[in-house]
């Protein structure tokens, strides 16, 4: 791909994966909406919710990584390592509180109905897991390229308060800088 492609996609392509990942969140909000933190039916609920929506915050991650890269963005990727990270976290907390809730809701649950409760639960959990899993590969991905990047970023050494060598040619050309005869040596011109 062309710098200038690059150049001009890379707003649109944040703004697709600023989308997507806050695009889903608001969604399993919304499909939740009122919040019932302390009813358990509520919570097996939402955090199934977010498992069906964590293919969509893979996406979105790996959209900013892809984007940052090819246009050497060190913010982006630092931005993408940081995002990688919560997500994973999130989803390691959400599987813990998924996996308690659930063994709480077992007993509820009729006997003739508990394979494909056990099922859902697992699925739901090797969801999680994934999750994690490829959030922590992502961070670690992000992380390399943003070191890797700026290692390879040439540092401007000179010295930003002295003239340019253009000028220096100037005034060596007319003469300024030019000394006139031999410096005479202690004492040759006294007497």
């Amino acid at each position: 791909m062309s710098p200038e492609f690059i150049r001009r996609i890379r707003l649109p392509a944040y703004l697709i994966a600023i989308y997507l990942g806050a695009g889903s969140v608001v969604e399993v909000l919304a499909a939740g909406w009122p919040v019932h933190v302390h009813d358990l039916n509520w919570r097996l609920s939402a955090l199934n919710s977010v498992a069906g929506a964590s293919g969509t915050e893979l996406l979105a991650l790996l959209l900013l990584l892809v984007v940052a890269q090819s246009s050497a963005s060190i913010a982006g990727l630092w931005t993408g390592f940081a995002g990688s990270l919560l997500v994973a976290l999130g989803f390691l907390g959400a599987a813990g509180l998924f996996g308690l809730d659930s063994l709480q809701f077992r007993a509820r649950v009729p006997a003739e109905q508990l394979h494909r409760f056990d099922v859902t639960v697992v699925w739901t959990m090797v969801r999680f897991g994934i999750v994690a899993v490829v959030c922590v590969a992502l961070a670690a991905c992000a992380l390399a390229m943003a070191r890797s990047l700026k290692r390879e970023t040439p540092r401007d050494s000179s010295n930003r308060l002295i003239v340019g060598t253009a000028a220096l040619e100037t005034a060596r050309a007319s003469g300024a800088g030019a000394r006139h005869g031999k410096t005479p040596r202690f004492g040759a011109g006294v007497g």
